[in-house]
């Protein structure tokens, strides 16, 4: 993801507030599911078969269950899968490169990395593609909003800037003159500010 973001703004930075758009909103929508709806990956169900092979070899990122900061029971959605298939979308309707196909591989391979080390369930990576699309959606509806929104505020200050235009000038605003009390004898002159 992070190779990603530095290509995209350095080499299209014209696409990347749509992207970050719904890289935020797929990011969000999925820690909600994460907060409101805990799913345990199939690594966590041993009785029925499922293997946790980073364990198996000793290179298990969590621990017992309960311990650490990591969220074990966050597997629905694939998080990992949903943005895989973010890169490989971007990269082929951004980049003008005919290379640019190969990113396909990119979430199938991480999708089936993630379900045969049983991390996620299948259908944790296809509600992952679900969400996403819905966050694309969303994301070019408010970017149509912000654009009419933008052009509304453009053409009311055009048209205040073009009626102030065809108005008669006013005249200046008059020049305070204070005139001192009367005294004896010649007095000072009256100032103006």
């Amino acid at each position: 993801m992070n190779l990603f973001l530095v290509w995209l703004f350095a080499r299209h930075r014209r696409a990347h507030p749509s992207v970050r758009t719904t890289i935020v909103l797929f990011t969000g929508s999925s820690l909600l599911f994460h907060m409101f709806l805990p799913v345990a990956p199939p690594r966590m169900l041993t009785s029925v078969g499922f293997v946790d092979e980073a364990v198996l070899l000793g290179q298990s990122v969590y621990g017992e269950f309960g311990s650490g900061v990591a969220a074990q029971l966050s597997a629905l959605p694939s998080v990992h899968v949903g943005w895989a298939f973010l890169i490989a979308y971007e990269v082929i309707r951004i980049s003008p490169s005919r290379w640019r196909w190969l990113i396909v591989l990119h979430p199938v391979v991480t999708t089936l990395v993630v379900v045969v080390t049983a991390n996620h369930f299948w259908a944790d990576g296809i509600v992952a593609v679900v969400l996403l699309v819905l966050a694309e959606l969303v994301g070019r509806a408010l970017t149509r909003a912000l654009r009419r929104l933008r052009e509304g505020i453009r053409a009311r200050r055009d048209a205040a800037a073009e009626a102030g235009r065809g108005r008669p000038e006013a005249a200046p605003a008059p020049a305070l003159v204070t005139v001192p009390p009367p005294a004896a004898g010649p007095g000072p002159t009256p100032t103006v500010r």
